[in-house]
């Protein structure tokens, strides 16, 4: 970076914050059905606090760095790892202002401009010394270049698809809802009914910095963001332990995988999680390469950030607790436990305020898992882990063995959304080869840290969605795979060698094609730059968006729908009694006699109309191990719609009733 540019920066960033906060203030956020150039400046004020988010992330993790002393000759490795850091302590402060009872708009952004400050103290005391990241992107063999510009244009499409108004499934269940409610309870609290809200929720507590400036979009925005981190930090290890070949065939494997952007774009949690995780495996192995105590403490706080997003994270902490304990050369056997202590203290100490305040307010935890706790007794519990277990084709020995197999064969039964696509990397099944190779490398650990990952997913939830945390670990091994053979082969065998880049650049040409074609399917330009409004696109991808329309028109304001099968409960608010776990009308059939019986029970809550998802149903059907979905079903069609429910209104997936049995 030049002098000038350094120089200038100290006063650039504190000129954009006021900038972004007087353009919210004489532009705020559009109204649902307005149409025109204000939705410009809405994207671009979402841009812009993304922006701001991650600068601020980069001061804070910048400035624990230096404060731990650590560094890495790589420059990229060194931006991705601060940014996680600052991102996780960031993403805290918010968590501390609603577990104190003190949430809203300006505490928020209280803590944002404290940050804001840290981090442009931090501009000024590094100066130059915060060197240049992408030095290695100029230059470049024009295939690169290529590949360079094809992975711009995809992160452009999907930059697209972030700007669009919330439209999937699990943003407007939980990943929105639940900070929406807290923001507006100015507080953290239990929501029995909204059980993804009590778990860990380090991405929702960014998202909710967006929600406070009246930007919906921002998390959608702010997630992509956390994709292209991602992918970069597959690159930057790769590049640190395989080198430019490698880490450029490692970043393009991952990219190759068509569904990993179009998740980016999406209001979903799933790349902070996968980032965190990822990058604590990253750490081990800079402890590794250079056996710094202070890495074995990145590690650990990586991974209680990891473990602070998602409870199936924790998988995490068993293998990275056995790698630091079994790590061969690194002194006497005590010293193994001290390190592995640090290590597991780090993790503990950071995730724990997810556990504690679970453990103190609901007496579990891992509230509403295992041993339930307010409002969820143990048939509740066992419903949903029925539910959880569905995913896959079985647990059995022979099923988990045949799992890398399934996985591409029948992946309808692991998926949720768009399982056409919902697939890992064609080229991971070279992974398989990896326990025949006999050389030492510094990846090597990671062939049975991924095993024992795998296998600690295929005993739970066997979502393929879930598996994104792995993806970066087996793009590295199997780059590494590709690299040692390209090696092998030589410089004699140039058109061979031409093979492996090509497969992989045609791999990242289909993911191109893909979002090509998702972007015909969403039509998201018309909204992005004002030609249509927020709710006549809402409407045409959101299946219950116009019921939910209507009742916010058309019924009393004192009315209240219970949606069954339905878990979309963001743009409904309080108008609707929203079923994230998707089997409460179950419960609630199969707990009653009769038709009056749930009708009473309804009316107790103050239920006037019921909504009924015939798709959300049918996807339940699908995932029903113990039939209690198709008794509730029949219950449904067979006496209590013809005894207690008037038709108001029929979509093509939905149904609203009106209550009208005694």
């Amino acid at each position: 970076m030049s002098r000038a540019s350094i120089a200038s920066m100290p006063a650039a960033a504190p000129a954009f914050a006021l900038g972004l906060l007087i353009t919210r203030l004489l532009v705020p956020e559009r109204s649902i059905d307005a149409v025109g150039p204000r939705a410009i400046v809405d994207a671009l004020f979402a841009l812009g606090l993304v922006g701001l988010i991650l600068y601020c992330g980069r001061g804070l993790g910048q400035f624990i760095l230096r404060r731990l002393q650590i560094g890495t000759a790589d420059p990229l490795l060194a931006l991705v790892i601060s940014l996680a850091l600052g991102l996780g302590v960031l993403a805290y402060g918010v968590l501390a202002l609603g577990l104190a009872g003190r949430l809203s708009s300006t505490t928020v952004f209280l803590w944002l401009t404290i940050s804001g400050l840290f981090a442009w103290r931090e501009t000024v005391t590094m100066g130059n010394r915060w060197g240049d990241p992408f030095r290695a992107f100029r230059s470049l063999h024009p295939g690169l270049k290529a590949g360079l510009l094809t992975a711009v244009g995809i992160f452009g499409l999907s930059v697209v698809q972030a700007l669009v108004p919330v439209w999937d499934y699990d943003g407007l269940m939980y990943h929105l809802q639940a900070p929406a409610l807290f923001l507006r309870s100015e507080k953290l609290m239990l929501l029995p009914d909204l059980w993804q809200a009590n778990g860990p929720l380090l991405a929702e507590m960014l998202y909710l910095i967006g929600l406070g400036a009246k930007s919906e979009v921002f998390s959608k925005v702010l997630h992509l963001s956390l994709t292209a981190i991602l992918l970069l930090s597959t690159f930057a290890v790769a590049r640190r332990h395989l080198g430019d070949r490698g880490g450029w065939l490692a970043g393009g494997i991952l990219l190759g995988i068509p569904i990993f952007p179009i998740w980016g774009s999406l209001a979903y949690a799933d790349m902070a999680w996968a980032l965190f995780e990822f990058l604590a495996v990253a750490a081990f192995l800079e402890w590794r390469k250079e056996p710094r105590p202070q890495w074995i403490i990145v590690s650990g706080a990586l991974a209680g950030f990891s473990m602070g997003s998602k409870y199936t994270a924790i998988a995490l902490l068993p293998i990275l607790l056995l790698a630091f304990l079994t790590e061969r050369g690194r002194g006497t056997v005590a010293e193994k436990f001290r390190k592995t202590l640090w290590f597991g203290g780090a993790a503990a100490l950071v995730a724990a305020p997810w556990y504690i305040k679970n453990l103190i307010w609901a007496g579990n935890p891992f509230y509403p898992f295992f041993i339930g706790g307010p409002d969820w007794p143990a048939e509740r519990v066992a419903m949903l882990m029925a539910f959880l277990r569905s995913f896959g084709v079985g647990h059995s020995p022979l099923d988990t063995l045949l799992l890398p197999l399934h996985l591409y064969t029948q992946r309808a039964a692991f998926g949720t959304f768009i399982s056409e696509i919902d697939v890992p990397s064609l080229l991971f099944p070279l992974i398989l080869v990896f326990p025949f190779i006999r050389r030492q490398h510094p990846l090597r650990p990671l062939g049975w840290m991924a095993l024992l990952r795998f296998l600690l997913w295929a005993a739970g939830t066997q979502q393929t969605r879930f598996l994104l945390p792995l993806y970066p670990v087996l793009s590295l091994m199997t780059a590494w795979l590709l690299d040692a053979w390209l090696t092998r082969l030589g410089p004699a065998k140039k058109w061979t060698r031409i093979i492996v880049p090509g497969i992989v650049a045609g791999l990242v040409g289909v993911t191109l094609a893909f979002q090509v074609i998702y972007l015909a399917g969403t039509r998201p330009i018309p909204v992005v730059i004002g030609r249509e409004s927020k709710d006549s696109f809402l409407q045409r991808r959101v299946d219950d968006y116009p019921t939910v329309r209507y009742i916010r028109s058309s019924l009393e304001p004192t009315d209240l729908v219970y949606m069954a099968w339905d878990g979309q409960g963001y743009y409904c608010a309080d108008r609707c009694l929203a079923d994230a776990e998707q089997s409460q009308w179950t419960q609630l059939a199969l707990g009653e006699a009769t038709p009056s019986g749930i009708a009473a029970r309804l009316k107790r809550r103050g239920v006037t109309h019921l909504l009924l998802d015939l798709d959300g149903m049918s996807f339940l059907l699908q995932h029903d191990p113990t039939g209690s979905h198709s008794s509730a079903a029949n219950v449904f069609f067979q006496s209590f719609e013809p005894d207690c429910l008037t038709e108001l209104r029929r979509d093509e997936q939905i149904v609203l009733y009106a209550l009208s049995c005694e």
